[in-house]
């Protein structure tokens, strides 16, 4: 069964996995996905290793990563390591220069947190239609 947004249709769901240090944005972006037609949230945590070893058992089409206040390296592991598995990564981050450089490493995609609802859905199903 199809969906459409902004005129593409897309004939599954997207699955998603998502990766923030902070559980209430993470349990409140999980909440918002879920219930988005079209997307489908397989699992997220706020742990840098059970991400890793998640997303290496069960791959999603696209992961949203919630860059942090703290330990930007570990972040930027982790986007290596998506990227390494050919995951597309969104980044979500607080500032322009957090954007950048994520940019830079390879993230496929950069929004601020809290700003852009639409535009990430559009993005998130964008992306996942490619990567399928």
């Amino acid at each position: 069964m199809g969906f459409s947004w902004r005129g593409e249709v897309f004939s599954k769901d997207v699955s998603v996995f998502l990766f923030d240090d902070n559980p209430l944005f993470l349990e409140n972006l999980a909440f918002l996905l879920n219930r988005q037609n079209g997307i489908r949230v397989t699992g997220k945590t706020t742990s840098l290793e059970e991400a890793r070893q998640l997303t290496q058992k069960n791959p999603p089409e696209v992961v949203i990563l919630g860059i942090g206040m703290f330990n930007k390296e570990g972040y930027y592991a982790l986007l290596s390591f998506w990227q390494e598995q050919g995951i597309p990564v969104i980044v979500l981050g607080l500032d322009s220069k957090e954007g950048e450089e994520a940019l830079r490493r390879g993230a496929s995609a950069f929004f601020r947190k809290g700003e852009s609802y639409p535009e990430l859905l559009a993005t998130i199903n964008k992306i996942g239609g490619e990567a399928s």
